[in-house]
């Protein structure tokens, strides 16, 4: 009987140990959450009160100036276009003795592309969401920002297709840009690459194929890298002045007649999404 006294009272002296000690554990527990609390509710009223406020003002603030400066762009291309028209109203006197027709530039009718590849599934067609109803022709160009990347060639009235600079069917007229004032204007026919097999057999994607080639250079001119190649007008159709590409490099062709370049194409053909569709646009005199 003893013994089991001992032994209830060895419990319970141990039960008040382990309260008493786990007491300051607790109370230290309940006084740091009333004291981050009070840091907690500081912060919270900080970013409620003081931080969200300012980041909205902030936000406001850079829109405004973001406003202000397109304002200012949209400002001086009217200013551009003022003088523009100054310049447009001289080459229509200029023209009118010589009984010249007018140059038409055409205007730009934004569109989206519907697929890429064709029926093929490579990239030597779009087609796009616009077509006879929108006032789109076979032959127009086709651009996208950063310069030109095919021609319509067939169209219903919704939509059309897009022959690419790529496709080896196409062919364009072109010179390089600048025109040199020692040696003149060198035109020459730039031509797509189209696709190629591979050592395995298999077709290239368009955005990995060799760059376009631009045929029938003078020979004798060496043209220098980076140099830009534009729309020669030649041909009707497409009018001159339209970015293409720029030369990587050129070579004399393998029968000694004429000089040939890569061109890189300015514009990314693998990843169109919008081009801009130049319509009513002829090369003019």
């Amino acid at each position: 009987m003893a013994r089991v006294t001992r032994a209830w009272g060895g419990a319970l002296l141990l039960t008040i140990a382990l309260l008493v000690l786990n007491w300051p554990r607790v109370w230290l527990h309940q006084a740091a959450r009333e004291g981050i609390f009070s840091f907690e509710n500081g912060v919270a009223w900080f970013q409620a009160r003081l931080w969200r406020p300012a980041v909205r003002l902030w936000r406001a603030s850079a829109v405004e100036r973001r406003n202000a400066l397109l304002e200012a762009e949209v400002e001086r291309l009217r200013l551009e276009a003022a003088l523009l028209e100054t310049v447009a109203q001289e080459n229509a006197a200029l023209r009118r003795p010589f009984a010249l027709p007018a140059r038409s530039p055409g205007s730009l009718l934004p569109a989206w592309v519907l697929s890429a590849g064709g029926t093929t599934g490579w990239w030597r067609q779009i087609r796009i969401n616009r077509g006879r109803a929108d006032g789109v022709a076979p032959g127009d160009a086709v651009l996208a920002v950063d310069g030109l990347v095919g021609r319509i060639v067939s169209l219903d009235q919704s939509s059309a297709d897009v022959l690419l600079l790529t496709d080896a069917n196409s062919r364009l007229a072109c010179q390089l840009d600048p025109v040199s004032p020692e040696v003149g204007v060198v035109r020459g026919i730039l031509q797509g690459a189209g696709r190629r097999a591979d050592h395995d057999g298999l077709p290239v994607l368009l955005h990995v194929i060799e760059p376009l080639r631009l045929r029938y250079l003078e020979r004798d001119v060496v043209p220098p890298p980076r140099t830009r190649v534009v729309t020669s007008g030649l041909g009707g159709g497409i009018p001159a002045g339209l970015l293409v590409g720029y030369l990587l490099r050129s070579d004399i062709d393998e029968n000694g007649l004429y000089r040939i370049g890569e061109v890189m194409p300015a514009a990314d053909l693998s990843s169109l999404a919008q081009v801009y569709v130049l319509t009513h646009a002829g090369a003019g005199p």
